[in-house]
């Protein structure tokens, strides 16, 4: 191949590649040399471009060192999944770096406010053992220009380190990699350490974690004591401490899925759909276990709510609200085809979330006015002490009975209507 098809073949598909090809064409017998030639300058550009590619890498590394001095210890070629890629983590006296030949990462250990190990991961047959470190994102941390909320790394559980102690130049850390890597962090004074347990959630097949899926991401919802977690793509650590309230979606009906909906107290909302069916309950005695409020989040009668599991035979279940204190004055009744507790109707999205729990609107405006007008009659007509309360002490604690395994979840949620509705009228006729 002469040098002008060579020279075409490389800038033929530039947007001003066949105009120089076609010059050096109308040239003549000289073509072959000025072919030569430009290819020549354009591998002496490529070649420049990369000096100064590695030389601003060593640079960066350089003045990283300069800034910091030397690194106590460091873990050569890691994978990252957060920010991804092969990485070095070069741990310093406050910070650890990660180092790659693009760019270095510093991360202040005091802006990583817990760690997640994460090990016997769901369909894994690798072994696999992932860190999560959730960065606090007032910190400020940056990737490049990207805001960085978590550092994820991979390794695997038969995996070896031996590395040097950070605190005794005269010790070394040795054995499984991702024991090495947390025994670095806890002496360097990172102490939050969580994991899953099947102790605090187990799925139907026995693991730890479940399947589910963020926008249109596959991973992993691990329901831990103190977080709720998300792996791989995107991270995500939801603290309980976070957590304002939680809702189930198309939990009622005949779909072989559900929705999961996390309200933070910041306002935000995080969904976790296309969960398994079969885990609706397991996630329901969870959320029951953790205390966590059921609604929008928007209410304040949401409630706490207690999951009694299935109970005399197969599919059927209790669930109750918890004991909560309750102001004299008059408030709204939460409904679940309202997404809050204001007369505008909530939008479509937040009506999905209730699975069918209850009718129509229409039916649950006729059925509060029938309320009201009780409610006035009695007040009006009935004695002192009469008729609220022979059916129960104070309905806070009363259990209702679930007719079929999958109507569980919605069935809760109207429970709770239910029972707040029920409350308010006996207090009112006492």
């Amino acid at each position: 191949m002469g040098h002008l098809e060579t020279l075409q073949g490389v800038i033929g598909k530039l947007q001003s590649g066949p105009k120089l090809i076609d010059l050096i064409k109308g040239t003549g017998p000289q073509q072959g040399d000025i072919a030569a030639a430009v290819i020549s300058v354009l591998k002496e550009s490529a070649e420049l471009r990369a000096d100064k590619e590695n030389q601003r890498s060593a640079q960066v590394h350089s003045s990283t060192h300069a800034l910091l001095g030397q690194a106590l210890s460091r873990v050569d070629a890691l994978m990252f999944i957060t920010p991804r890629g092969k990485q070095d983590l070069l741990f310093y006296a406050d910070r650890m770096v990660l180092h790659s030949a693009k760019t270095d990462v510093s991360v202040p250990y005091s802006a990583v406010k817990s760690i997640a190990v994460i090990d016997k991961i769901p369909k894994d047959t690798k072994k696999k053992v992932l860190l999560y470190l959730h960065i606090d994102t007032d910190a400020g941390i940056k990737n490049g220009k990207q805001p960085l909320s978590a550092v994820v790394l991979q390794t695997t559980a038969d995996a070896q380190l031996d590395i040097a102690h950070p605190k005794d130049s005269k010790a070394r850390l040795k054995g499984n990699a991702p024991i090495v890597i947390c025994q670095a962090l806890g002496v360097l004074g990172m102490t939050s350490f969580c994991s899953p347990s099947r102790d605090v959630f187990q799925s139907s097949t026995g693991d730890a974690g479940i399947e589910a899926v963020v926008k249109v991401n596959q991973g992993v919802l691990f329901p831990m004591q103190t977080a709720i977690c998300f792996l791989e793509r995107p991270p995500l650590f939801l603290p309980m401490a976070d957590i304002q309230s939680v809702e189930f979606g198309r939990a009622g009906g005949g779909s072989s899925t559900f929705d999961f909906f996390v309200h933070g107290r910041d306002g935000k909302v995080q969904e976790f759909s296309n969960i398994p069916r079969a885990e609706v309950q397991r996630l329901m005695q969870y959320v029951a276990d953790c205390k966590l409020k059921v609604g929008s989040g928007e209410d304040e009668e949401d409630e706490a709510l207690e999951y009694h599991g299935p109970a005399g035979g197969a599919g059927r279940g209790t669930v109750a609200a918890a004991d909560d204190d309750e102001s004299d004055e008059e408030d709204s009744d939460f409904d679940p085809d309202r997404g809050s507790s204001d007369e505008e109707p909530a939008p479509a999205k937040r009506r999905k979330r209730d699975g069918g729990a209850s009718g129509s609107n229409a039916g649950d405006a006729a059925e509060e006015e029938e309320l009201r007008n009780e409610e006035d009659e009695e007040e009006e007509g009935e004695e002192e002490g009469s008729g609220s309360d022979e059916d129960s002490d104070d309905g806070s604690g009363s259990e209702v009975e679930v007719e079929s395994e999958d109507d569980v979840p919605s069935s809760a949620i109207r429970a709770l209507v239910d029972q707040a509705k029920q409350h308010k009228k006996r207090k009112r006729a006492s």
